[in-house]
This record gives structure tokens, sequence and C-alpha cells, in this order.
């Protein structure tokens, strides 16, 4: 007798190829798992991009720091040398009774740059109105520097104060006489007063101190300029012993108070 076996050579039902213990089932756990890890490797190279870039913009933020920095340090530089310079022209400058040179003198110009900062009030209601190059003629050696010669004006009160009348007031025709000491000769070529400060006083009286004995109502000529101190031209010109401080240029100027040689 002959039994027939059926179904030998078909395929085996796949609930009995896919048990735990097949080896279908490990490669699909396999597969699952190694999804989970790209996934999970994706969201780390996502969150490493956004980290690369953060750093890139504090690279950049460090990256200016560092050229300001430069920047700031050039400017530094730059003031030294100006110092060096600047003290240079002094250590130059001649000694003598009125001109001489201590080691004080380097702290006594800045104390009359820093003049500026501690204007009184009068003062600051002139320094805000239009302002002009002046021509100061003043005692000096041909050796002396113009910063030397800047700061000795304005560290004196009357100086700064006779610079302001000249720079920012009204011309005025004719000239009074001089005051002060006859035999001085004017600082200024122009006679020039501001109404409302020193009480009306010239420039050339308030240089002297004596603005308050010198009203706009003298008249007369400061003839002394231009009989001792002005070339063929009419240009000022210095004396054996005095030196024109000649404006940089004409018209209004912020600070006229830059000297130039």
């Amino acid at each position: 007798m002959v039994t027939e076996v059926k179904g030998y050579n078909e395929t085996p039902d796949k609930h009995l190829t896919e048990s735990p213990g097949s080896e279908t089932f490990h490669s699909k756990e396999a597969a699952a798992k190694l999804d989970t890890e790209v996934s999970r490797l994706k969201m780390e190279i996502s969150w490493l991009k956004m980290e690369i870039s953060r750093l890139e913009q504090r690279i950049g933020r460090l990256k200016k720091t560092e050229d300001d920095y430069r920047v700031r340090v050039d400017m530094l530089e730059n003031s030294k040398r100006r110092t060096a310079t600047m003290s240079s022209n002094l250590d130059k400058a001649p000694s003598g009774p009125e001109m001489a040179i201590d080691d004080d003198l380097i702290e006594k110009a800045n104390k009359a740059s820093r003049r500026m900062q501690r204007l009184k009030d009068d003062e600051r209601r002139v320094v805000a109105m239009p302002s002009v190059d002046v021509e100061v003629r003043v005692l000096a050696a041909d050796r002396a520097s113009v910063h030397f010669l800047f700061a000795r004006i304005i560290r004196r009160e009357s100086y700064f104060r006779a610079l302001l009348v000249q720079s920012r007031g009204t011309r005025v025709r004719p000239c009074p006489e001089k005051c002060g000491n006859p035999n001085a000769s004017p600082k200024f070529r122009h006679c020039v007063r501001v109404p409302s400060f020193q009480g009306g006083a010239y420039a050339e009286c308030v240089w002297q101190s004596h603005g308050s004995r010198c009203s706009h109502s003298n008249e007369g000529s400061m003839s002394a300029w231009d009989s001792g101190g002005s070339s063929a031209g009419g240009s000022p010109r210095a004396g054996p012993s005095q030196r024109v401080l000649p404006p940089s240029s004409s018209g209004s100027r912020l600070n006229p108070f830059l000297l130039e040689e």
C-alpha cells in the first residue's frame, strides 16, 4: 500500500519559518535596530551642525573683538608717538627767565589741555558762538614750538579768555587806545569785542587782565602793531623777541585754538 504525502515540495507555512528562533526573524530585528541607530545618528548630525553654526558665530564675534582691540592698540601707539614728538619739541625750547622748562612741563601742558573741560558759565556761552582763526603775537625765541606756546597761553585765564573774545567777537573800527602797559606791543591785529563778555572789553585788554578798565567806548588806533609788527604787505611780522602765531586757514572753525606752525 502506497501512502501519498501531499505538499512535500510546497513552500512551508510562513508562521513556521518566522518563529523567534528562525534566521528571518533575526534579520528583521537587526534591520529595525539599524534604522533606529540611523535616526539617532541623523539627530546627532543635526545637533552638531547647529553647534558648528553657533561656534562660527562666536568665532566671528571674537574676530571682531580682536580687530577692535588692534585698532585701539594702533590708536594708543599713535598717541604715544605724538606725545614723544611733542616732548621732543618741548625739550628743544630755549631756557631762560621767561621760557624755562622744568620736569613738570608736560604735566602743565596736560592741565592746560584740560582747561577746556573746566569752562565757566560765561565762557561756555562764548565758546558756543561761531568762531574764526586768530593771529597772536607772543614773546618767544625762534626755537620755541607752537605746542609749548599754546600750553603757555591757555594755562593763564586772561590769555584764554582773550582768545575767546578775539576768535568769536565782533570787529570794531576804529580801534581803541592801547590799554595796560603803553610800551607793550599789541597781541592781536584787529580790535574785537564780545558785548556780553568781560564787560564788552577788547581782547587786547582782556589779555593783559585789564578788561574791567578797558571798555568799548575808547577811541583811537592801535598803531603799534602796524608800526612795529607788519611788513610792507600789511601782514603781521614778529620783532627780534616776538613771534606771530598765524591762523591755519581763514574762515569759521570749530576749534580756533589749534595753532599750527
